[in-house]
């Protein structure tokens, strides 16, 4: 029996890759990350909020 690829990773996000991929520009890949940070951990949410802003800024040039 073959089982089903699972292409989830999400509960092998980390902070530091998130903060990884906005250092080296990948915005999109970077909140994605802090999303899936943000539902990993909610008692962070506004933390997380923060730093989706500081991604979408740097994105726009800000």
């Amino acid at each position: 029996m073959v089982k089903e690829k699972n292409d989830d990773i999400s509960h092998l996000m980390t902070e530091t890759l998130a903060n990884l991929y906005f250092e080296q520009k990948l915005y999109s890949k970077a909140v994605k990350a802090f999303e899936i940070l943000k539902k990993k951990y909610p008692e962070k949410a506004d933390y997380f909020n923060a730093k989706i802003k500081d991604v979408n800024d740097s994105k726009s040039g800000k």
